[in-house]
């Protein structure tokens, strides 16, 4: 009985392909890998779903009153309060960080949007867990000028259930927060936006 040569490559080829198909998924794998360890190092998960989180007895909602809270702002040592922003005003909140590439392609948006606002609606950039110093010479560097919050122990991102940057909360002018965006915005995605709050 002769023995034909197909049934060895047939054997070959089914191998060769799981071999691909397995030094693809090992590659996919070791990537997630390395952005899941470089986002725990910059910012500790149980932050955001541990103990701190649990604490804290409002949790930001769509259709619900934004969370009151008072952080350090730029310059130090002056505060902000988000009442105090309020007062009939609608108010974005935008959490951000020096080290985020899309947060600073977003923030001159931002500031030509403050810039052409007039009085009707205000920015509040907050900034998660860095120094006041290198906040400071970050906004120097990109000439933005609108309110910036410190954020030092991420509290109030994880009041706002934060897990991304950039992410932007838009409050209407009685205090209820209608939108969430996470990601970059333009200067016509903030108009738009702001426009269709109360």
């Amino acid at each position: 009985m002769r023995v034909t040569s197909a049934a060895p490559q047939q054997v070959r080829q089914p191998r060769a392909r799981f071999e691909a198909w397995a030094i693809r998924i090992g590659i996919s794998a070791a990537a997630i890998l390395a952005i899941v360890a470089t986002y725990s190092e910059r910012w500790p998960l149980t932050l955001a779903t541990g103990p701190l989180l649990a604490r804290e007895s409002a949790i930001a909602r769509l259709g619900a009153p934004a969370p009151q809270f008072s952080l350090a702002a730029v310059p130090v040592p002056s505060t902000i309060a988000l009442n105090e922003l309020m007062l009939g005003q609608r108010v974005l909140l935008n959490f951000w960080a020096t080290w985020c590439g899309p947060c600073r392609t977003e923030m001159p948006e931002f500031q030509c949007f403050q810039d052409r606002s007039g009085s009707g609606a205000t920015v509040l950039g907050i900034d998660l867990q860095e120094d006041a110093d290198t906040v400071e010479a970050f906004l120097h560097t990109y000439g933005i000028s609108y309110r910036i919050a410190l954020d030092a122990d991420r509290r109030v991102g994880a009041r706002y259930a934060v897990t991304g940057l950039p992410t932007t909360v838009f409050v209407d002018g009685t205090g209820v927060i209608r939108d969430r965006v996470v990601g970059p915005l333009t200067f016509d995605g903030l108009v738009q936006r702001t426009n269709r709050l109360p």
